[in-house]
């Protein structure tokens, strides 16, 4: 029954803030969809994201069509994925030509051959992060962030569910979480003025 446009948009932000309604009016990829039941929208992220953890952290257009076959609107698991992207739970592969995307927090735990080289390096920046709680997801989401970072060998990403190595002009750095101490480590190699 709000008929004003400001109206409107005053009473979207404040269910968005209530967490009643989802309106991203904001975000060129989500304006054009309101969200009436958030319970909707988690349900199916978390299918996607259980469907990505059987695929070794990829996620492809034909697995969201068969995950979300009850969907029938194409237009709203096209959304879904890119509330995933919006949130930093996944992130389109430049690697494909479209309809593959990487979810980070889904990828093997398995950490990739080679890191041992940050330990040995004489001339490294050492950062620690200490938290009294960890933040579940944190350096998954800083993958989907830096993804256009993460070095490729032997065209395999170095990334894994906690970690990464990021390459940019001469420096390469690795990031890791170590659960157990409740800590972010990077480790950049690389001449002085690159690893800064």
């Amino acid at each position: 029954g709000v008929e004003d446009n400001g109206q409107q948009d005053s009473l979207a932000e404040t269910l968005h803030n209530l967490g009643v309604a989802l309106n991203y009016r904001n975000d060129p990829r989500l304006r054009e969809a309101t969200v009436l039941q958030p319970e909707w929208l988690t349900k199916n992220v978390y299918a996607l994201m259980r469907r990505a953890e059987k695929q070794a952290g990829v996620l492809k257009q034909t697995d969201v069509k068969m995950v979300l076959r009850a969907e029938k609107n194409e237009v709203m698991r096209a959304y879904l994925v890119q509330i995933m992207e919006r949130f930093e739970i996944a992130y389109a592969s430049r690697a494909s030509s479209g309809g593959i995307w990487l979810v980070p927090q889904a990828l093997p735990d398995a950490q990739v051959k080679g890191i041992e080289v940050f330990r040995d390096a004489t001339e490294a920046t050492r950062l620690r992060y200490s938290y009294q709680a960890l933040p579940e997801g944190l350096v998954a989401r800083a993958i989907v962030r830096l993804h256009e970072f993460v070095e490729v060998l032997k065209s395999k990403r170095q990334q894994w569910s906690n970690g990464a190595v990021l390459v940019r002009e001469d420096a390469r750095a690795l990031i890791r979480t170590e659960p157990q101490d409740r800590q972010v480590m990077i480790t950049v190699t690389g001449p002085t003025k690159a690893r800064q």
